[in-house]
Formats: C-alpha cells, structure tokens, sequence
C-alpha cells in the first residue's frame, strides 16, 4: 500500500521535502514520523498513515510535493514488493479514502449550514442564546438580532455566530474585489538589484517560508506608509523663568534644571509603552521590595532626628500608623489632628504668644470649574505640595491614600513604580509627581503635576519665610509642627507595610528587602541608585526562573 501526503490545511495544498527519517527495507509503526515538510507557513512532520516495511521511496529530499501524491510504499512482513494492483506516483484509487483525515475550517465560499445568514434582525429584538456567545459577539460589535440560530427555539450556538462571521469576511472579500472601475489596483512591481556591482556573489535556494516573509516584507516596505511623529513644545517662558532664578539659587548652592523632569517624563512614556513586556515587571519585580527597604529607612532616620527621645511623640507616630495602614484615607484629618495635640501638649508652661501687630496673607486657592484632568491634577499635587514640603518620601502616604484608594488613578503596582522612578531618578522624590501625572493625562499631566508640586515650595520660600521666621519661637506653633511631624512618621511607616504587601510575595523579594534594608543602614553613604540598580539585575536575572505568578 502507498502512504499518500494529506492535506496539511486551508490553503496548505503543497510543500518542499526537508528530511527524510526513513529508507527501504526500515519498519515503521502507525503514527511514526516519515519526513518533515515545508509550505509557506510551517514546517509539519508527516506522520505513517499505517505499519509496515518500507519497500520503495518516491521522493527524496528537495522534492516538492501536492496533497495526495505518494511518498512511498509499504509491504506487508514477507512480501519483497508491493502489490502489483497499488498505484503509484500520485495516482488515486476511486474507492480509496484518504488515510489521515485532518479537519478543515470552512471556507467563506462554502455553503455554511444553519440559518445564518445576512438579513433584517429579529422584530422582537430578543435572541437566546448562552453568556458566552453574547460576550463574544459584544467583544466583536455583532449584533445578535440578525444572527439566525441553528438549535432548538432559535438559539443562537457558537457554530451560528462563527458561520455568520464567515459569512461576513465572503461578503467583504466579494466587495473588495469589485472595485469603481471594475479594474484590479496593481501591485508594484519588484526591482531588480544587480548584485554583480558589489563584487562576486553566491546563489543559494531559499526554503518556502523565508520566500514568503521577503515577499511579505516587500509588500509590506512598498504599501504601507511609514510615518514619523514630531510633537513640538514651546518652553520659551520656562527657559526665561529659569534664567531669571538661576543666579539667586546657584548662590545659595542649588541649581535649576529641566533635567529630572525630562527624564521622569521619558521613562513614564516608556514604561507606558512597554508596560506589559516582561523585561519591565522583571526589573520592579527586583526593584519594588528594595524601595520598601529604603521608605523604612527613610522613615527611621526622620523618626529618630525629629522625635528623638519624646514618648508622646513616638506614641502619636504609632498610633498614625495604625490608622493609617487600617483606614488607608483622609491623612489630612490626622495630620491636623496630631498637630492640635502637639499644639496644646508640648505649649504647656510657656507663657501666652504676643498678638501680631503687622499683617499677613491668606493663600485661597480651588478647583471650581476646572474639570480638565491636568487642572486636576495640578490642583492636587499643588494642595499635596503644602502638607509635604520639606520632605520628599512624605508624598508616599499622600499618593497611597488618595491618588490608589480615593481616586483610584493608579493601582497598587503603579504606584509602587512611581515611587521607585522617583527615588533612582536624579531630582528630589516628588518627582515622582511628574511620573505620575504622565500616567494619568500624558505630556499635559506630566506639566501639570510638577508645577503643581513645586509651586507651593516657591510659594512658601517668597511669601511664609518672613511669616515663620517671625513666628517660629511661638510654642503653639512648634507644638503644632512637632504634632504633624510625628504623625508624617507614623503614615510613612503605615504607608510602608501597605505596599510592602504588593512589593513582597516570595522569598526571593523577602530576602531582597532583607538585605537591601541591612545594607543600607549598614553602609549609610553607599548611594541608594546603585543600590537599585544592582536590585534590578537581580530581578532580571531571577524573574524568568521564578515565573512569579503573584505579580
């Protein structure tokens, strides 16, 4: 009997011989791989259709070979030949049937079973059919109605809508052939290189599949457009403002720069760009539970500076944390709160502040009639802005609280990036503010949320300096800052184990946060960046081994 090639699928008609597994004279079983053949979209094993000894090949390597043609004969155990009555080299017995019958998808043209065809919808509206079949026909815009079903009382099954699909792409096939003028559009034609001007040069025979991806790629490079997308920005009065400033801050040792901005910004467009590649959830797969090492960090060291010693103050600390990691919202309440307390607790025994003779001003500022997203977020991070000033890490409960658990901007993960491409950026941490901000509303966002963030700093520096300095020495006001301080500890301490909870969920981040957190209050001047960067290498290199399902 001879083992005839099947066909491979729809339009999978023929295909190039790459290998041959077997000779005359070997014993195959059913089911034994024979040869291995290339089309245009694969390279497929051809399996034995039955067993028994190869007694003749009819092809051999580099072949090309159709559907039905046969590829070699097989004899029974004893028998030296085959049959005489077996036909050979393609041709077919009109009673034979085909020995490996693979499923075939219907075609657009074929006449589809059912009812489903194109037509006016149902006049009550009303269809049956399953959950599912209504989810994929909302995920694809098909409107059921018009769908007719093939079950009992109409019902609309998987098979209908599939057969309505096709029957759809027959139509749009038929329409895009049939164009104005009734005259096919042609398709450029190839140009021939003359490679004999670069020097001597070697044909060789490319495989079907790298002929079709050239011719695929060729008609993809002559039809279809290629387009580059320049957004142009006039900094014109930034540059000015800068300039303006420059000289007054470069006395005092700081420098103004676009720079942290400018990379913030770039890295936010290409996490937003590559934010479902692996590579990226490897990197803050490595990054997040370091990030947790160094808040708490950053949270001990402004603990232990500015309450040192004070029992209450560490009590008020704890107690802002509590309520922190257990409401996880309103910090302002708290933060007003513990300054009250401190207002009244640490002013006892000292004598009554004078009244102020000279005048002051009233700062009112609300977002009445401002409903664009970056007005939003500029009104935001501007409030925001005067609770944090002075400390950058203190934007961590504030972005925790309201922008994942009252507005629901970002999710936990996001957050937990923003923080981290705000500590490892060059810049202060609010930056993390522009990170964000490009999340929410892009460029526009990014703008809005570091003016809003920086401008209460230039704001207080111009307009409260004289106010505090005059007013400093009052108890009630050390009091009250004494109070919120304690209370920003204990909401960044708070704030630390809620994300510490989406940062860490193996032992491999574990021990990351572990030994970042020993390292860092070990060698107290080893730059935090670098601390980071080795954190990301490590995440690279365990992710893939790890295939974390947590994340």
């Amino acid at each position: 009997m001879d083992i005839k090639l099947p066909r491979l699928g729809e339009g999978a008609e023929s295909g190039t011989v790459v290998s041959i597994f077997v000779k005359a004279g070997d014993q195959v079983k059913e089911g034994q791989t024979i040869l291995e053949l290339e089309n245009e979209k694969a390279v497929a094993p051809i399996p034995a259709s039955a067993s028994g000894r190869v007694a003749k090949l009819y092809v051999k390597e580099g072949d090309k070979i159709t559907a039905g043609q046969s590829i070699l004969a097989l004899a029974e155990d004893g028998a030296g030949t085959p049959a005489a009555d077996v036909p050979h080299e393609g041709t077919q017995p009109a009673a034979a049937t085909p020995a490996v019958s693979i499923a075939q998808p219907r075609r657009p043209s074929q006449e589809i079973p059912g009812a489903a065809v194109l037509g006016a919808p149902v006049a009550n509206g009303t269809v049956a059919a399953s959950p599912t079949v209504r989810k994929l026909a909302q995920d694809l815009g098909i409107d059921l109605t018009r769908v007719r079903g093939s079950e009992h009382g109409g019902r609309i099954a998987l098979e209908d809508l599939r057969a309505y699909i096709q029957q759809l792409q027959h139509f749009a096939f038929e329409s895009g052939n049939a164009s104005a003028t009734g005259v096919a559009v042609p398709k450029p034609a190839s140009e021939r290189i003359d490679f004999a001007k670069w020097g001597p040069y070697t044909r060789q025979p490319m495989s079907s599949v790298r002929k079709i991806i050239a011719q695929r790629m060729h008609e993809s490079w002559a039809s279809v457009p290629r387009v580059t997308q320049f957004d142009e920005a006039d900094i014109t009065g930034l540059v000015a403002l800068r300039k303006k400033y420059m000289a007054k801050y470069e006395k005092k040792g700081g420098h103004l720069t676009l720079t942290p901005f400018l990379i913030v910004t770039a890295f936010a467009a290409l996490y937003t760009r590559f934010s479902g590649s692996w590579e990226l959830r490897a990197l803050f797969y490595g990054v997040a539970p370091v990030i947790v090492a160094l808040i708490l960090k950053a949270s001990w060291q402004l603990g232990r500076k500015t309450l040192k010693a004070d029992p209450l103050g560490w009590a008020l600390a704890v107690a802002a944390a509590v309520i922190t990691a257990l409401l996880q919202k309103e910090l302002v309440v708290l933060f007003i709160g513990a300054g009250l307390l401190g207002s009244l607790w640490w002013s006892r025994g000292q004598p009554p502040p004078k009244p102020a003779s000279t005048s002051g001003a009233l700062l009112v500022f609300g977002g009445a009639g401002m409903q664009a997203p970056a007005a939003k977020l500029f009104l935001f991070f501007f409030k925001t802005a005067f609770l944090v000033f002075g400390s950058g890490l203190v934007i961590a409960p504030f972005l925790k609280a309201y922008v994942v658990d009252q507005y629901h901007w970002l999710d936990d993960r996001q957050f937990l990036d923003a923080v981290a491409v705000g500590m490892i950026t060059p810049g202060p941490v609010v930056i993390t503010a522009t990170f964000v901000g490009f999340l929410l509303d892009g460029l526009a966002g990014a703008g809005a949320a570091t003016a809003g963030i920086f401008a209460p700093s230039v704001l207080l520096t111009l307009i409260a300096a004289p106010l505090l300095k005059r007013y400093r020495q009052n108890p009630y006001v050390q009091g009250f800052v004494k109070g919120v301080v304690a209370a920003v500890v204990g909401a960044l301490l708070g704030t630390t184990l809620l994300v510490a909870r989406t940062a860490i969920g193996d032992v491999f981040t574990a021990a990351a946060a572990l030994i970042a957190l020993t390292v860092v209050l070990r060698w107290n001047k080893l730059p935090e960046p670098l601390v980071v960067l080795a954190a990301a290498f490590a995440g690279l290199a365990a992710y893939p081994l790890l295939n974390p399902a947590w994340m």
